[in-house]
């Protein structure tokens, strides 16, 4: 079984709050060899969760038992043990690092992306987009939605790589189906879809309108105050819903009484006539 296999039905089994068949389960997986298991059983301590008492001590001797195993998962818990450091143990970055890449190395789609945030960022390695993007396509590929989410904004904006709107849109929509909640996606994917920013390579379908549409109303209903700046522009362009200056105007304002940046930069293009209408 796997770590992701094992992670998932032990999850399962905690959400219903069988603890005994959890527990089973990792001792049968224990016996079977599974180095991935003193890995789950490392946070199990230092978390202590499960019945098991908090103990960071252990916790780290559980972490490097799993690594020296062979274990991908054990090198990516030591990682984020020294990024982070706790209250027995200071951070050690340099360790993080060489964990994490070991980590990566024999597969574990997690460390893969904290390579590529550390490389995106220039936290404690010099900055790289083009390594960055280079990790979020490994990790991606491998199934981690953060990687997929980030290899979309740096396909949309051309960072790391050549801009590509389709591609964005694609990775955009596969974060999606694993995280079917993420208002940032749904934000970021309806400004790829509607083309709001006039970007070259991409016309939108008028199927493409109507999902850019609902992704802008479903954004805002999960308190993405971002998402204010599309639907005033909908109501601009008269897109789905009747051309209604004074309707977009009242959307760019809630943006950008949210600190909508896009909107506070937009705002003031809303005059008014005679009649107290809006217009641009």
């Amino acid at each position: 079984m796997t770590y992701e296999e094992l992670e998932a039905e032990m999850l399962q089994l905690l959400n219903t709050g069988d603890w005994d068949s959890a527990q089973k389960i990792l001792f049968e997986e224990q016996e079977k060899g599974n180095p991935d298991v003193f890995a789950i059983f490392g946070e199990l301590f230092y978390e202590g969760a499960l019945g098991y008492e908090k103990d960071i001590l252990k916790a780290k001797e559980l972490y490097e038992k799993s690594f020296q195993s062979g274990s991908a998962r054990g090198a990516y818990m030591l990682g984020r043990f020294y990024d982070y450091g706790n209250e027995l143990f200071a951070e050690d970055q340099i360790k993080a690092q060489y964990y994490y890449e070991t980590a990566a190395r024999k597969g574990d789609r997690d460390a893969v992306y904290m390579l590529a945030t550390r490389y995106g960022e220039g936290k404690f390695v010099d900055t790289s987009p083009e390594k960055a993007f280079e990790l979020y396509a490994k990790g991606a590929d491998m199934g981690n939605p953060g990687c997929m989410e980030n290899l979309a904004v740096l396909y949309e904006f051309g960072e790391g790589t050549k801009q590509d709107i389709k591609t964005a849109i694609y990775w955009y929509r596969r974060t999606l189906e694993y995280e079917p909640d993420n208002d940032f996606c749904m934000w970021r994917l309806a400004c790829c879809l509607t083309n709001i920013f006039n970007y070259t390579s991409y016309a939108p379908s008028p199927k493409d309108i109507e999902e850019a549409y609902e992704l802008t109303c479903k954004a805002i209903d999960l308190g993405n105050t971002e998402a204010y700046f599309i639907l005033a522009w909908f109501y601009e362009e008269g897109n789905i819903v009747p051309r209604d200056y004074d309707m977009a105007q009242k959307y760019m304002k809630l943006g950008a009484d949210n600190g909508c940046e896009l909107a506070i930069e937009n705002l003031g293009r809303y005059k008014r006539d005679i009649f107290g209408h809006y217009y641009v």
